[in-house]
């Protein structure tokens, strides 16, 4: 009896199965492929190719070596596979891997949106920092920073936005900024308290100094040119007369005395103005305190060197080797040998007795100096 004939339908629908049956199985077999290979890959596991072997070839010795040969060489002959050996395991064919390696990976790398917030308090030495992190190279000799902001007082204009307040604004527009300047990102603000803004990617650092050296020498700054202004025609004044210091504290002048004078570095990191505002200092002191324990680093003026080191224990990635910059660097040769405010200054003239009733009277700012000072010392080994 004759086979039967194959029609034509039978033919196509054959033809058919069998190509679907042969694209399924491909790309199965694709699929696990790719995971294998992807495995192997993230471990460093696969061999450089044969052909990428021969072109190291003739930088190779000839030395002998006896090691498992790989699966891509397990088909040589004995001398083709000991030198094969030799360059698969060289410096070159190593870097190779390496290389193709991070280029396989490149695409899946989370890029570092990391911003770091230096909260400067005025006279306590935080306004060489932007100078510093720019001289910062990482390995490839590029800023470890892709951008280095300054806020200050004349920059940036905050929008006017009806019933907020000035350190409201200045929240709004941080948040603006940071979501898209480019990162990782330094930003110095010196304009008073800092909005904290919360984030894994953003870290909180600051720079204070001793109270009373520091308020004596922003005092100094600000009635530089008194003399001047005195010797100016009566009608152009801005004083009768120079007032110092000492005359200023004695009477008791606003910009000597009271509690703005009183919390003056608190101010700096008071999360919330109302408590900040309270009668009761020692309100505006725990608040003040709360926050800092949140800052990655509060350092000290009087401990500069050791603040340094603390950043890069904290922070490598972007401050590994900052002590060694600020050591060797010209720039900073004039500050490296200053240890507080008023040194390398021309001091204001002051009673011992006046200094003492001062820091008495500025006693917040001086239990915050101290128990952060107490919190930096924990903090570190240095």
């Amino acid at each position: 009896m004759s086979p039967p004939l194959l029609t034509k339908p039978f033919l196509k629908q054959s033809t058919l199965r069998w190509t679907l049956n042969c694209s399924v199985t491909a790309f199965i077999l694709s699929v696990i492929s790719i995971l294998i290979a992807s495995y192997a890959l993230s471990f460093n596991l696969l061999p450089v190719p044969v052909k990428y072997a021969q072109f190291f070839a003739a930088k190779e010795t000839n030395t002998r070596v006896v090691r498992t040969p790989p699966a891509s060489v397990s088909n040589q002959s004995g001398e083709d596979t000991v030198r094969l050996l030799q360059v698969y395991h060289s410096t070159e064919v190593k870097a190779l891997q390496s290389s193709f390696l991070t280029n396989f990976f490149k695409s899946r790398t989370v890029s570092d949106d990391t911003t770091i917030v230096f909260q400067a308090v005025p006279f306590c030495g935080g306004d060489i920092f932007p100078g510093l992190v720019e001289k910062l190279l990482s390995a490839n000799g590029k800023p470890r920073f892709a951008h280095v902001a300054e806020f200050t007082e004349q920059y940036p204009s905050l929008s006017n936005r009806t019933g907020k307040s000035e350190r409201e604004k200045l929240g709004d527009f941080m948040r603006e900024f940071i979501a898209l300047a480019p990162k990782p990102l330094f930003l110095y603000v010196d304009r008073g308290s800092v909005p904290f803004i919360e984030g894994s990617n953003i870290h909180y650092v600051s720079l204070i100094c001793d109270p009373a050296h520091r308020f004596i020498e922003n005092f100094r700054v600000d009635h530089l040119n008194d003399d001047l202004q005195f010797a100016l025609p009566r009608g152009m004044r801005m004083r009768t007369k120079p007032v110092s210091f000492e005359s200023c504290f004695k009477r008791k002048l606003s910009e000597c005395y009271g509690q703005s004078v009183q919390t003056f570095i608190l101010s700096h990191f008071c999360a919330d103005s109302a408590k900040c505002r309270s009668s009761n200092l020692n309100v505006p002191l725990e608040t003040a305190m709360n926050l800092a324990e949140r800052y990655t680093a509060v350092g000290h003026l009087e401990e500069f060197q050791a603040f340094l080191r603390l950043l890069e224990q904290k922070l490598p990635k972007y401050f590994s080797s900052v002590s060694e910059v600020f050591a060797q660097d010209a720039e900073f040769e004039g500050f490296r040998s200053k240890t507080g405010p008023l040194e390398g200054v021309s001091r204001p003239e002051i009673t011992h007795d006046t200094f003492n009733r001062l820091q008495k009277h500025i006693w917040p700012d001086y239990g915050f100096y101290w128990k952060t000072r107490k919190l930096f010392m924990s903090s570190t080994d240095v």
